[in-house]
């Protein structure tokens, strides 16, 4: 393969810290396949349509927010990304951390996301979630 697969998943993540949504979906390939807790997203709308949701659902809930990510390579076609989310509520900071598995296909384009939620995590924004909307 002579696309660099960090490099496409770099791009990629920058634009969805940045919630540049036209350019993450134009590195979507156009079969691309989203897995994300037990849903399926087809094709670069409906992923991208996804990724809008969260971070729609994200700004109504909490008082700040803002992305990281950190990329790296697993071999030729498989990049790893690691997002954090800061989310502020209440006075409250909380660090969401979750990754996503991207496969790069021969055209440069990303052909598959898979999406890995880190033990606890969920359960500890839930709790952070209830903490802070008591106040």
């Amino acid at each position: 393969m002579t696309t660099n697969v960090a490099s496409v998943a770099r791009r990629f993540a920058v634009a969805l810290d940045a919630e540049d949504y036209a350019t993450a979906q134009a590195l979507l390939a156009d079969a691309c396949v989203y897995l994300c807790r037990g849903q399926r997203y087809s094709g670069p709308a409906a992923i991208i349509a996804a990724y809008q949701s969260t971070g729609s659902s994200a700004r109504d809930r909490f008082d700040s927010i803002s992305y990281r990510s950190e990329v790296s390579a697993i071999d030729e076609a498989h990049a790893r990304i690691r997002f954090a989310d800061y989310l502020g509520s209440a006075g409250e900071e909380f660090v969401f951390e979750c990754a996503q598995i991207v496969t790069v296909d021969d055209s440069g384009l990303i052909a598959a996301i898979d999406h890995i939620d880190f033990d606890g995590a969920r359960e500890a924004l839930a709790e952070f979630l209830q903490r802070t909307a008591a106040r």
